[in-house]
């Protein structure tokens, strides 16, 4: 297994994650699309299809 990879993948992960609870406990998560989460998805994105790329 590719520990770098690995490693990559779970900081995206969390950083979703920690943005989805803040949105949450500050109530708004649920009023639309939050942009800072909008944010998060995108590179995201970005960075999985840079590793598709690289990795194959």
């Amino acid at each position: 297994m590719n520990t770098q990879l690995l490693d990559e993948l779970i900081a995206m992960k969390q950083r979703d994650a920690d943005t989805r609870s803040r949105l949450v406990r500050e109530g708004r998560l649920y009023d639309g699309y939050a942009k800072e989460m909008q944010q998060v998805h995108r590179e995201n994105a970005h960075q999985l299809n840079t590793l598709i790329a690289q990795q194959g």
